[in-house]
């Protein structure tokens, strides 16, 4: 059975992406709401104020930082559109933020979203390189990696599930340990609806951050296993070479049927002007000298 062209282990691991999708986008929202309610001392209903607006938007961030399309000046767009999106993120929060204090003014949020846009950028800013630093780079670099040679993307998907499931648990661990003003007896279902939906993001950015950097380095073993089985010779079908930017693997396509076949060239003897004149390998048989002439 001939060998695929491409092993298993070097396909692009859409599961474990997909889940450091999740994990990202939910361990940001889960830091955003435990930080916000330890700094305003209020209660649960800061994971509706920011938590929600925070997690689409990282979502969406987390989803364009994988682009790899690039603009015109060799920039990825993922990392062009983070400040955009980081300042729509702190825009969303800022306008629910002052929604939730004057209900009964609309204005309000629209006003909360161009303040938190504009002037915003002193909390957003610093909050855009954190996640740049904490996400991007070993994204980008692992994708890097995968492209030059046979090291995969694996690397930087551990790095990623690892640092949103560490975030998740201080997240959990802030939220629950610094004390807050609770307003449950004035506003119940927005606590309760609150509570909930922070200790979700933040136990769903635990697991599936786990799980992505579980199945990284299991998958990453997988693939040290093939290539030492390729540099053995036990693997038919494939080799290792050597290049100035690193290892790459080479498939050997299999040859079924071999063609032999013994050419004779016919000589002529040319006269001054350069035109045959006979034979000179009376040898050729008539059939041979067909063959040579095709």
């Amino acid at each position: 059975m001939p060998a695929p062209v491409v092993p298993v282990v070097f396909s692009a691991p859409r599961s474990i992406r997909r889940l450091n999708v999740a994990a990202v986008a939910t361990s940001i929202a889960a830091c955003t709401a435990a930080v916000a309610m330890a700094a305003t001392a209020r209660g649960w209903q800061w994971a509706l104020i920011a938590g929600v607006p925070t997690f689409f938007v990282a979502w969406v961030w987390a989803l364009c930082l994988r682009w790899q399309k690039e603009t015109g000046s060799g920039h990825r767009w993922g990392w062009f559109l983070s400040a955009p999106l980081a300042a729509m993120n702190a825009g969303l929060a800022c306008g629910a933020m002052f929604l939730h204090d004057t209900p009964s003014s609309p204005g309000a949020f629209f006003g909360g979203v161009v303040l938190g846009a504009t002037f915003g950028f002193v909390i957003w800013l610093p909050a855009m390189c954190a996640v740049l630093v904490l996400f991007g780079i070993p994204i980008a670099h692992a994708q890097q990696l995968a492209r030059r040679g046979l090291a995969g993307e694996e690397r930087g998907e551990r790095v990623v599930g690892s640092i949103a499931a560490v975030l998740g648990a201080g997240a959990l661990a802030l939220a629950w340990l610094v004390p807050v003003q609770s307003s449950w007896p004035q506003n119940v279902a927005a606590e309760l609806i609150g509570g909930v939906l922070f200790n979700a993001l933040a136990i769903a950015s635990i697991i599936c951050g786990s799980l992505a950097a579980v199945r990284s380095t299991a998958r990453e073993r997988r693939r040290r296993r093939f290539i030492a089985r390729v540099e053995a010779l036990e693997e038919p079908g494939y080799r290792v070479e050597p290049t100035p930017a690193g290892k790459v693997l080479v498939r050997v396509a299999p040859v079924t049927t071999y063609r032999v076949s013994d050419r004779a060239e016919e000589l002529f003897e040319l006269d001054d002007a350069g035109r045959a004149t006979h034979s000179i390998n009376p040898a050729l048989t008539s059939d041979d000298r067909i063959s040579t002439r095709r």
